[in-house]
């Protein structure tokens, strides 16, 4: 049976026979911090974004909600790489101004639905990851001790 102990840079790798320390490139251990960081960082931001918009919707602060769709949904998207989401956002508000306090309602509900969506990509990503996580191996050196 093997044991995969992992620390910072260095990966320790026990079997019944031997021990191995596996020393991961600066490279790759910047690499998966950096994604792993990014990803993380996007979902919480992602998961603040849509419990603002949700509070400001419930109390019906037409203000605010206008403020977090123009220029907080339309950041994070762009940061996030969802442009879908940010043209979507840029549009609600210059080329198809709403008329009626109900249609502006209307299209927020369908863009914290949208955000949803992504919310839900990205808990099932990092849920796959953690999954598949104790099954892969690095691709490194493995130097006996």
């Amino acid at each position: 049976m093997e044991e995969w102990v992992f620390t910072g840079p260095s990966i320790l790798l026990k079997s019944r026979n031997s021990t191995h320390i596996v020393r991961l490139t600066q490279a790759q251990s910047r690499m998966l911090h950096c994604n792993m960081i990014k990803s993380i960082d996007t979902q919480l931001r992602l998961e603040d974004l849509l419990a603002d918009m949700h509070f400001a919707r419930k109390h019906d602060q037409l203000g605010r909600l206008a403020l977090l769709a123009y220029c907080e949904v339309k950041g994070w998207a762009r940061w996030a790489g969802k442009l879908d989401v940010a043209d979507t956002a840029l549009r609600m508000f210059s080329e198809n101004p709403c008329l009626s306090k109900e249609e502006f309602l209307t299209n927020i509900d369908k863009l914290i639905a949208l955000l949803e969506l992504h919310e839900h990509e990205y808990q099932r990503t990092n849920a796959c990851y953690a999954m598949k996580a104790s099954t892969v191996r690095p691709m490194a050196r493995v130097l006996p001790i």
